[in-house]
């Protein structure tokens, strides 16, 4: 799981809250992929970014991190729209990992599923909501 060493340093250097260095460190991530050291920081500030990357290099913890950040100083929510329903459930699986012990709530809205238990999700408040 721990991405594979690069030149860009640490976490530690991306400008992350403390909590979320925390939960990315127990996650067993300990390296920051290129896209993630060029986004994070990026992100964190509020900028737009287009970010272009193979699969596999970390894409989805990129966004994650700054957006659980923004959310948590800014007291606001996310939705985070994308193509397909696979790529839903991956985009909220990660947000998942990443808000899991910080009290992060997700909820994820697709064609297909089971719309009780979207509706249920909706109810919890989600500060994420992935469609």
């Amino acid at each position: 799981m721990s991405a594979q060493k690069t030149e860009e340093g640490t976490f530690h250097t991306l400008a992350i809250s403390p909590t979320l260095l925390e939960r990315i460190s127990g996650l067993g991530y300990t390296v920051p992929t290129p896209i993630q050291s060029r986004a994070i920081p990026l992100l964190i500030e509020g900028k737009d970014l287009l970010g272009v990357a193979q699969t596999g290099t970390g894409k989805t913890l990129a966004f994650a991190v700054p957006v659980i950040q923004r959310i948590g100083r800014l007291k606001c929510k996310a939705l985070i729209m994308v193509p397909t329903r696979e790529l839903a459930l991956q985009v909220n699986e990660t947000f998942e990992k990443i808000g899991r012990g910080i009290g992060l709530r997700t909820a994820v809205l697709i064609g297909g599923a089971d719309i009780s238990r979207q509706i249920r999700g909706l109810r919890d408040n989600p500060h994420v909501i992935v469609g």
